[in-house]
């Protein structure tokens, strides 16, 4: 049953990854984040020269929460930026958002959100996936 049901949760990742796809998210390089921010782009704050955090809105359904990442080189642990040559982001490493009431694990690879695993909107009420 647990192989069925992995397998199950394998296939939903999957075809849930495909729909992502169909939307790729912009990058806007800022001096400042906007007070209104879009949902489908990836904010660079402090510009090409000197880019000091990004911010993305939560890419799950329903989530407005705006979640920053260091990037600049002072901080020793921080996300890593790759502009790929299409001109969209790749961001490294993934996104886990285990404190935030939406629990989301993605990565941004060449402007697409790929998930980790399946959004708590599908995760049971027990966070127990056999």
């Amino acid at each position: 049953m647990k192989k069925i049901n992995r397998i199950i949760i394998t296939i939903l990742i999957t075809i849930l990854n495909l729909f992502e796809r169909l939307r790729r998210y912009k990058t806007r390089w800022v001096e400042d984040l906007p007070d209104r921010t879009d949902k489908n782009t990836i904010y660079i704050i402090g510009g090409h020269e000197h880019p000091f955090y990004a911010a993305i809105t939560c890419p799950r359904k329903n989530c407005s929460k705006v979640i920053h990442l260091e990037i600049s080189k002072q901080f020793e642990k921080r996300w890593i930026i790759k502009e790929e040559k299409n001109g969209a982001l790749s961001l490294n490493p993934s996104i886990y958002m285990v404190d935030s009431p939406c629990r989301c694990h993605y990565w941004v690879k060449n402007g697409y959100i790929v998930w980790h695993s399946l959004p708590p909107l599908f995760v049971p009420k027990n966070n127990r996936i056999s």
